[in-house]
């Protein structure tokens, strides 16, 4: 399993040198359901696990899959390193660059199964709707951290919270969280955790981006001298117009050889009528090192009011023949940008390969809009990389979601300029970004793409030559008692939580864990991964935003931490004394 989802990545994306359904699924017996209320607080005190522990490198996986981290064991991840994240972290949104979303049973499992899953903590931190990131876990000076941004009542602006994950959520920075500059406030992206200006002490830096601001800033996660304390401003990047914003998700990577340092990108929304853009930022000096603008397509349909977006879509970053950033565009094209330098016609990021989405005519816009992050794995054992994404076109406004579809894609155009279409299903995918495992053990070693869609969750399954079809699928009614949106009326929501996929409960098989999104019985679900079947569902808030599985307290099992719109951060675990 591991053998398809990162080893491809190896080291090359960190800094060198760095510290540090279908039909004939039976429906399950009815779903478990936990009060968000009704659990016990934690205790403190669980060791702490070393930092920068190895994985099980060499171990067959759960589901008797030869561990492929031998790979790259000639240069070992190293702690901070996006591409193989250590044990127990969840640093970015769907945890690596390659948003697989996948905690692999051979680096970690959970104890947490309907039987015994409780609320180790909560706390309420005054978010409110569309300002909720999602979660990030990580050990920081030593102490295991749930980080996330939330946006402060009233649109008042928003706040970063570092939260003491063994110790009741308790805050970590004083007074109790960081102010984002000028007002700004993130969206349902996770931010990213990585050591971005490459210092000698190893120190990790939490960057965002603002969805009200034509922001992106950084902020330091531990004390580094007189004026530089945790939760201090490090950087703020400006972006090129007042209308600017962003909803994504960043990444980072060294995508400029030349200067030793990790870049991190980030797509932006232009506000107005010029085109998007990708931003390339130093992130030791937080300074513009380059752009890609994408296109308005106003020659193709002009119905289409909106294509100037590249920000729906968190960026994905693979080396494919050198590192490539992967990123979809409400204009229909998924671009795979790479750095040139000035050797090559740089510097600065260029396409280097598109796919481009069928414009469908008779629609009152026929552009296949490009609203969740894509996720790159060797879906097809014995193959190329494969990119799986989602898009949807317009009928009218607000039924988008009756023409989405879920895309497989190459990784790799080779000499030419296009990324070939290997398979695509019509699954009412919506905005929930898919992540990628090997869900059902025995069929070849294949991949299975799993995502959100309106009014449940989907599996999509590969064949032996990439093409799709549709695995099992999961509506909320009467699986969920109606606990998912996409109810009878108008309007019709998607689920924009996209999943997180684990052994959260030690029984060898993988599960999926996923936001519940709308007003009747929402909160987090956790389902059978081979066949969708509800094994618990724990009742809460709306959550349109990403659970993180990690380790949060060092006891070497996973925990799920999720944030719901009503501004409450909820850690579940499977024992809370």
């Amino acid at each position: 399993m591991i053998r398809a989802l990162f080893a491809f990545v190896g080291v090359a994306l960190s800094l060198s040198g760095c510290s540090g359904g279908g039909g004939g699924v039976p429906d399950a017996p009815p779903a478990a359901v936990v009060d968000a209320h009704a659990s016990a607080p934690d205790a403190a005190g669980a060791p702490d696990a070393a930092p920068g522990s190895p994985d099980a490198a060499g171990h067959p996986d759960a589901a008797g899959h030869p561990d492929a981290m031998a790979a790259a064991d000639a240069a070992p991840a190293t702690t901070y390193d996006l591409a193989n994240p250590a044990p127990g972290e969840w640093p970015m949104f769907k945890r690596r660059l390659t948003h697989t979303g996948l905690v692999d049973p051979s680096e970690m499992v959970g104890k947490i199964s309907a039987a015994t899953v409780c609320k180790r903590w909560d706390r309420e931190l005054t978010g409110e709707n569309r300002g909720a990131s999602g979660p990030l876990i990580a050990r920081i000076a030593g102490t295991w951290t749930v980080l996330l941004s939330v946006a402060a009542p009233g649109g008042a602006g928003g706040r970063v919270w570092a939260l003491d994950g063994a110790n009741q959520g308790t805050p970590l920075w004083l007074p109790t969280f960081t102010e984002l500059p000028e007002g700004a406030f993130a969206d349902n992206y996770a931010p990213l955790l990585a050591d971005i200006d490459g210092d000698d002490g190893g120190t990790r830096e939490l960057v965002a981006v603002s969805n009200n601001k034509n922001l992106a800033f950084a902020l330091r996660t531990e004390d580094e001298g007189p004026g530089k304390a945790a939760g201090t401003v490090q950087w703020t990047f400006p972006m090129d117009r007042a209308g600017e914003t962003s909803e994504t998700g960043p990444a980072a990577a060294n995508l400029d050889p030349s200067d030793a340092q990790l870049e991190v990108v980030f797509g932006s929304d232009s506000g107005g009528a010029e085109a998007a853009q990708v931003y390339v930022v130093g992130g030791a000096t937080g300074h513009k090192k380059g752009t890609f603008t994408s296109r308005r397509r106003w020659d193709r349909d002009m119905q289409c009011a909106n294509t100037n977006k590249i920000d729906s879509s968190s960026p994905a970053i693979a080396d494919v023949g050198g590192l490539k950033v992967f990123v979809g565009s409400w204009d229909g094209t998924l671009y795979a940008l790479e750095w040139r330098g000035a050797g090559a016609g740089g510097p600065g990021l260029f396409e280097r390969w598109r796919h481009e989405l069928a414009v469908e005519d008779g629609l009152e816009c026929g552009i296949r809009k490009i609203r969740n992050g894509p996720a790159i794995a060797q879906v097809v054992p014995g193959g190329p990389l494969e990119v799986a994404f989602g898009s949807m076109a317009q009928i009218q406004v607000g039924d988008d979601y009756t023409t989405a579809k879920v895309h497989l894609v190459s990784a790799d155009g080779g000499a030419g300029a296009t990324l070939a279409a290997l398979g695509e299903v019509d699954l009412d995918d919506w905005k929930s970004s898919v992540s990628l495992a090997d869900l059902v053990p025995g069929d070849g070693g294949r991949l299975e793409i799993a995502g959100g869609r309106v009014g449940g969750f989907h599996v999509a399954r590969a064949s032996a030559s990439g093409a799709l079809s549709a695995g099992w699928q999961r509506d909320c009614t009467p699986m969920l008692a109606g606990g998912c949106p996409g109810g009878a009326g108008p309007p019709p929501y998607g689920n924009r939580s996209s999943p997180a996929i684990a052994d959260i409960d030690d029984d060898g098989e993988l599960e999926i864990i996923v936001g519940i999104e709308g007003t009747v019985n929402p909160g987090l679900v956790v389902l059978d991964g081979k066949t969708g079947d509800v094994e618990w569902r724990y009742a809460a808030g709306q959550v349109t935003s990403s659970p993180a599985v990690g380790d949060i307290d060092g006891d070497g099992e996973l925990e799920i931490v999720f944030f719901t719109t009503s501004g409450q951060v909820i850690a579940l675990d499977s024992s809370c004394p």
